[in-house]
């Protein structure tokens, strides 16, 4: 009873060993997301001087007679808007991108100053991500196409790369892409897993305990309102006999025993 006692000791520690990394992984998370707002802010730059480099061929396409505007800044209404679609959509089709010419072509919102939601990778409830993202959206515009333009800046690693190379003008609404979007990433809704998953997480021969508490964690971490005592329950049944268990009794003693006592330290 004592040894079992002990190995239950020994396991909540590494549980709360596991909830520190947690924490210093958000900590992480904070820091990948400053350099992604540096990033997003240079990328707007490039596209500034994108529009700049679209402006100018057009202007020299002009008569002689607008010559005394040429050195002025450029404004929309000293370019022909129809040609100037044209060539961003030229300019960013070479980007790829699943967009119809009527959504890249959309402006963006005056007082857009970009999002501040954490980016989506994959690993997470997509459901929950589009509702955070409509959320954050409408306190700026309900505009379908701006809704789908601005879209793929809340992607990031494979779920940006799955964005990209989505077919070209395969997307004309928000809902399509969200549905797409769902639907690529349901096996990441934790709300399909329960506590009985659990029991399909057991130790391999040959694995050490830290590697199957890593292990383990990140399955307990796909179940939402999982109560502590019902995931250590599992973690107990899951773990494999020790060697000293196995000499001195020769079968595993993960027993009702084990579950009282584990309870009892809660």
């Amino acid at each position: 009873m004592a040894e079992q006692m002990t190995m239950i000791q020994t396991l909540q520690t590494q549980m709360e060993e596991l909830r520190q990394k947690g924490i210093e992984d958000r900590r992480q998370h904070v820091e990948d997301r400053r350099c992604q707002k540096e990033e997003i802010a240079l990328l707007r730059e490039q596209n500034a001087q994108l529009q700049r480099q679209v402006d100018n061929p057009e202007r020299e396409g002009q008569s002689h007679t607008a010559d005394r505007t040429a050195s002025r800044i450029p404004t929309p209404a000293d370019t022909n808007p129809a040609s100037k679609t044209e060539i961003v959509e030229r300019k960013l089709s070479k980007r790829g991108h699943p967009f119809t010419d009527e959504i890249i072509t959309t402006p963006l919102p005056d007082k857009w100053r970009g999002l501040t939601i954490k980016l989506y990778d994959g690993s997470t409830d997509p459901d929950e991500h589009l509702n955070v993202y409509k959320t954050q959206m409408t306190l700026y515009t309900t505009d379908n196409n701006v809704w789908c333009k601005i879209f793929p800046t809340s992607l990031q690693g494979d779920p940006l790369t799955w964005f990209t190379e989505l077919p070209p003008n395969s997307i004309d609404d928000f809902d399509v892409l969200a549905t797409k979007f769902s639907t690529q990433y349901a096996i990441s809704r934790p709300h399909h897993m329960s506590s009985m998953s659990l029991l399909a997480v057991q130790q391999e021969k040959g694995e050490s305990l830290r590697t199957f508490l890593d292990r383990f964690n990140k399955a307990c971490m796909n179940i939402r309102r999982l109560k502590q005592e019902v995931a250590l329950h599992h973690l107990v049944s899951a773990i494999r006999p020790s060697r000293l268990t196995e000499t001195r009794h020769g079968r595993s003693s993960h027993s009702s025993n084990q579950i009282h006592a584990n309870r009892g330290t809660h």
